[in-house]
């Protein structure tokens, strides 16, 4: 009888399936969650850019230095990302040195920092760090009259 059992392979399938699928849905998980990682990223990096080049161009929408984070926070939200005001950064004092823009003067500049979230974080070891764009644009220039 034990021999007809060392013989017997009906089962073998099944059990390789159950050694290797932990390894492989893990592989697809941490895939999925490193792409919508670098997708955050890129929207981020996207809002950032936009915003620092509306103030610069002085578009209708971005006059006001204090409400550009909140203009901030809805484009990114267009684009499904949800980040806080407080997580936006303006400098855009143009006659100094701006410390986000290499200390060029002429720059406005944005940077935004923030945490991201893992949907897997307690199933597989996810980053769970911060993630932070900057960008600069140089002030049109005034028409003069």
């Amino acid at each position: 009888m034990i021999r007809h059992l060392f013989r017997d392979r009906r089962g073998a399938t099944a059990v390789e399936f159950a050694l290797v699928a932990p390894a492989m849905l893990a592989m697809i998980f941490l895939l999925l969650e490193g792409g919508r990682m670098i997708w955050t990223q890129q929207v981020l990096q996207e809002t950032a850019f936009a915003a620092a080049r509306c103030m610069a161009l002085k578009s209708s929408d971005c006059t006001d230095v204090s409400a550009m984070p909140a203009w901030a926070v809805t484009r990114a939200r267009a684009s499904g990302v949800r980040i806080a005001a407080g997580a936006v950064h303006i400098e855009s004092n143009a006659a100094s040195n701006n410390p986000l823009c290499q200390n060029q003067p002429g720059m406005n500049g944005v940077a935004i920092t923030s945490p991201f979230a893992s949907r897997i974080g307690h199933i597989l070891p996810v980053a769970g760090h911060g993630l932070t764009a900057s960008a600069c644009f140089p002030v049109a220039p005034t028409p003069s009259a």
